[in-house]
């Protein structure tokens, strides 16, 4: 059965979508009309949660004006917020280079995550492309790059 994510929550009030679960839905499921829910949505917005923290704060307890993907929270359609991720994350690099640098540990993780989620691609030219409609991120390569990014950080 396929759903649509006014399908999911027809009464759903868009203020409580848009401080809880609507910024970190897979691009696809905002994007889309008829989209079969599967688990590699649900890695993909687990993705945004890392994202949007390393984002909004500079250290544990210190937060910052959310400027870089502010418009993922703006009152707006569910396409149009996913056309506003997508289009920023087409280069992630981009977004990458706001973190603080106490966050610094975990670019490099959250680069590979996102090499998971959506494999590369590269055009004749050598240009490096992605599907953002096509999430193929899995449990075990997420946990697979976690798991190395939380031993290389905590030494052990």
């Amino acid at each position: 059965m396929s759903a649509s994510v006014a399908d999911v929550f027809p009464m759903a009030n868009p203020d409580v979508l848009m401080q809880e679960t609507l910024p970190f839905m897979a691009i696809a499921m905002l994007q889309k009309n008829k989209v079969l829910q599967n688990p590699a949505h649900d890695l993909e917005s687990i993705y945004y949660v890392l994202l949007y923290f390393c984002l909004k704060y500079t250290r544990p307890g210190v937060m910052r004006p959310l400027k870089d993907i502010n418009d993922w929270f703006m009152h707006m359609s569910f396409q149009w917020i996913g056309l506003k991720k997508k289009d920023q994350l087409e280069n992630i690099d981009v977004l990458l280079e706001q973190l603080e640098p106490y966050f610094a540990d975990l670019s490099s993780c959250l680069r590979e995550l996102w090499n998971v989620l959506f494999t590369p691609k590269y055009t004749p030219r050598g240009n490096v492309w992605r599907d953002l409609y096509q999430c193929v991120g899995t449990h075990d390569g997420m946990l697979h790059i976690l798991e190395a990014t939380f031993l290389g950080v905590s030494g052990c």
